[in-house]
């Protein structure tokens, strides 16, 4: 299964911590489409971390750091207080993630004394992370209530609201005028597509109002967005109208 750079090695350096952490992000979207026996066809290098407050313990803590100092990350960034956000690029040792990236939603997790001199993440970097809409309560409970036992990624209903949600607000900014990489909205989009075609037929869904609402705002928005399912694992000849019909059905 693991077949993404580093992802086994991680996978092996936190046997039995399974319950503290969950992958989401493009390397869940590689998982999920993997584990339904789909191809994922887009290179997704690092991994997006969550860790479950919760269930989090020192012992996960200091084999994070055992983590990080064995594969020896040249970059070592931490955004703002009030996003717990850390990033770890460029590994020196083989085998190891390009990146990681870390999110929890408790104050200063990782203890001071271990950062040292982490640097900040700049702003223009921080634009791709999920890491904002999971300050919302019902987007982080969404991942703690439908986390699969056994599973360290987040399936396709969970998913599809958080890169649906994670389109929006880029699509957002960038009219804004902030300065962000379409190709980072546009995957996106991309992932919503392909994680539609791996859903059950007459698959249905509930979500909390609010997210059910972002879904909503997502349809009016994404229908006029010019994309061919045909290369994101449709049948050819298919539609967009056909999918985001499809996600209609399944989430509202």
């Amino acid at each position: 299964m693991a077949t993404q750079v580093g992802l086994k090695v991680f996978e092996e350096a936190f046997k039995g911590f399974e319950d503290q952490y969950v992958l989401i992000g493009g390397s869940a979207t590689q998982l999920a489409m993997e584990n339904a026996g789909e191809l994922f066809s887009r290179t997704t290098k690092d991994l997006d971390i969550v860790v479950i407050v919760d269930a989090l313990t020192p012992e996960f803590i200091e084999k994070f750091w055992e983590f990080v100092k064995a594969g020896e990350y040249e970059i070592q960034q931490k955004s703002d207080s009030t996003r717990q956000f850390y990033r770890f690029k460029k590994p020196k040792t083989a085998g190891y993630p390009f990146m990681l990236e870390l999110f929890s939603r408790k104050p200063d997790f990782l203890r001071e004394r271990d950062i040292g001199d982490m640097r900040a993440i700049p702003l223009a970097e921080d634009v791709s992370s999920l890491s904002a809409i999971l300050l919302d309560d019902d987007y982080y409970g969404l991942i703690k209530r439908d986390r699969k036992p056994g599973f360290i990624w987040v399936d396709a209903p969970v998913l599809i609201p958080l890169k649906a949600k994670a389109w929006l607000d880029l699509s957002e900014r960038k009219r804004a005028g902030e300065k962000i990489d379409s190709d980072d909205i546009k995957k996106h989009l991309r992932d919503v597509l392909r994680l539609v075609s791996i859903l059950p037929v007459d698959f249905q869904y509930e979500l909390p109002e609010s997210i059910r609402q972002d879904m909503v705002k997502f349809l009016g928005q994404a229908k006029d967005e010019s994309i061919d399912p045909s290369g994101l694992n449709h049948p050819k000849g298919s539609n967009l109208a056909d999918v985001l019909s499809q996600i209609k059905q399944a989430f509202l």
